[in-house]
């Protein structure tokens, strides 16, 4: 490994990426330990690590660990698609995570709120404020429709009115998906800068698979967009602190 900066990136789906290889310099596959495989390459004089580590939260914990280990990132962004179930979004919009929380962590018959993993005091995660604010501003320079707040994550896909419902009420949140909070409790345990970007495709209710089926792909290509932009500006930000 070289004394570069590296910035890692992080989806769940082959979809999720499209486009990164396109915008790298020398891109490389590197097989990993169990199973993981990345994207390797160079952009605005940093080095960028891409990885589809497979939809859920395991899978996520596994893929971003095994990338920590490998690759020592100064910077992990985890980006795709989601479903919108707070209220003001429509399909395309991004939400950048000022903190996750996961929606299906339930340990209240121990006396725990809902959300909280024991051995923490909240059951949110705050994002690194400076990538947060990095991704926002990318996010406006790049014309799309930006909201920043809580990213909902579990290991169900949200078509469930009465799911939906217990999401917003219970922890505020503006999207829902499978993989975000993971990659951010993995961060938090490594000491590694975090966020979480998500494409709106869907609204979380019942019509949710065929809107996901229709603009999942096309909201993904928006979050890839935005991260690119993100590289630059936080190269340039890096190049500041030198």
């Amino acid at each position: 490994m070289d004394n570069k900066a590296c910035f890692a990136v992080i989806a769940a789906e082959e979809q999720e990426l499209a486009g990164v290889r396109d915008f790298l310099t020398d891109p490389q596959d590197v097989d990993g330990p169990a199973g993981c495989r990345f994207l390797t390459g160079e952009a605005d004089g940093v080095k960028v690590v891409a990885m589809q580590c497979g939809i859920g939260k395991v899978n996520a914990a596994i893929g971003t660990q095994v990338m920590i280990d490998l690759f020592h990132p100064d910077a992990l962004v985890n980006i795709g698609s989601a479903g919108g179930v707070g209220d003001g979004l429509s399909v395309y919009d991004i939400v950048v995570a000022e903190k996750t929380v996961q929606h299906d962590m339930d340990v209240t018959g121990l006396g725990y709120a809902p959300g909280v993993v024991p051995g923490y005091d909240s059951p949110f995660l705050e994002a690194d404020p400076i990538l947060r604010d990095i991704a926002v501003a990318s996010g406006r320079a790049e014309e799309l429709h930006v909201h920043t707040g809580t990213v909902a994550s579990g290991d169900a896909f949200v078509s469930d009115p009465e799911l939906k419902r217990f999401i917003t009420e219970q922890f505020g949140a503006l999207c829902a998906e499978m993989e975000g909070a993971a990659v951010a409790q993995t961060c938090v345990r490594n000491n590694v800068p975090w966020t979480v970007i998500r494409a709106i495709s869907d609204n979380g209710d019942d019509a949710a698979a065929v809107s996901y089926a229709d603009f999942s792909a096309q909201a993904s290509i928006a979050a890839v967009r935005l991260m690119r932009h993100m590289i630059t500006t936080w190269a340039a930000y890096r190049k500041e602190l030198q």
